[in-house]
């Protein structure tokens, strides 16, 4: 185990406590701050619809909406739940759109119980959907979260559809000058205490393929809960996983048995347009749309086209409408 982050812990993130303390807001300014206690990060991101359920000893931030066929969207790194909520608004009225904050994300935080690693992820999904009692769903994940919906089909028996936007899951080099950072040392122990909101808003400015379409409070809803307690350590922690100690099974993507949409946005600088084909070359019978213009997420930058794009591959999988029609009246001749 490697003493640095221990030792960078000690020597400086002890001086930012105390001077956070004294003058936090002229240091949250430089981009300088300890982590955010997550009750004064609630008001500002929970709603009527959000719910809390306890996973192995952590309790879990969610969304459950609307009724009928389940459908169960998983987020992608530095993300949460929220990045669904242009779909939800649009999908409720048919579907029971169920949204959760992964480990080490939006309000959720860490959690001691499960691993960072795509296994554990995989592990804390199933312990989820066993406790609200979820089956027979359409799991659908963007980027980190696609690699987990598609694991999580190959695991495990309650997934009926699955749809992969712009997902992980192929042998990757850092693609962007954002990803390679990971590489400078000593970078992810300063990540947890020197998080400016330019930072943030680069990040989420490369993954739109046009900038214009950022709704107003992305970028500060980002940053926010990228400092909930522990999320920080823990984001850092996931790509260096990623990126460094892959988990790959690609080669049993085959083996996905369940009908597949995979969606990709033409401009995606992080994921490339490329694994599109793959994904819809290795799994059977995989249906595959690409959006122009578009880039990493397609649900955020283009809501409309692509929710539509869903409901289309979804509706088969609906159960038919029962209409009961009366029988003609005879007319007496």
């Amino acid at each position: 185990m490697s003493l640095v982050p221990t030792l960078v812990d000690t020597v400086v993130g002890a001086p930012f406590r105390v001077a956070d303390a004294a003058v936090g807001g002229s240091l949250q300014t430089a981009g300088i701050c300890t982590d955010h206690d997550p009750t004064h990060l609630e008001p500002d991101y929970t709603d009527e619809h959000s719910e809390y359920v306890d996973v192995a000893g952590t309790s879990v931030h969610y969304r459950d909406e609307g009724s009928g066929p389940t459908l169960l969207l998983l987020h992608g790194t530095f993300s949460s739940l929220h990045t669904w909520d242009e779909w939800t608004e649009r999908l409720k009225s048919e579907y029971r759109v169920v949204r959760v904050d992964l480990p080490g994300h939006g309000l959720t935080g860490p959690h001691d119980g499960f691993g960072h690693n795509m296994a554990g992820m995989t592990a804390f999904l199933e312990a989820f959907c066993a406790e609200l009692g979820l089956d027979d769903f359409a799991v659908v994940g963007n980027s980190r979260g696609g690699a987990v919906a598609w694991r999580y089909v190959l695991d495990y028996d309650r997934a009926e559809r699955l749809v992969l936007i712009d997902a992980m899951g192929f042998p990757m080099n850092p693609p962007t000058p954002l990803l390679n950072l990971l590489s400078v040392p000593g970078f992810t122990e300063a990540f947890r205490w020197l998080t400016p909101e330019w930072f943030i808003a680069r990040a989420v400015r490369e993954v739109y393929g046009d900038a214009e379409r950022i709704a107003p409070g992305t970028v500060e809803r980002y940053h926010d809960l990228m400092l909930h307690e522990g999320n920080r350590a823990a984001v850092m922690d996931i790509l260096r996983r990623d990126m460094v100690d892959p988990e790959l099974r690609y080669d049993e993507l085959s083996e996905v048995d369940v009908p597949t949409l995979v969606m990709w946005g033409e401009l995606d600088p992080w994921l490339p347009p490329e694994w599109a084909t793959r994904f819809r070359e290795e799994i059977p019978d995989a249906e595959c749309i690409t959006y122009e213009g578009v880039g990493h997420a397609p649900m955020e930058e283009t809501p409309a086209k692509s929710a539509a794009d869903l409901d289309a591959f979804l509706d088969t999988w609906r159960a038919p409408v029962s209409v009961e029609v009366e029988a003609p009246e005879r007319v007496a001749e």
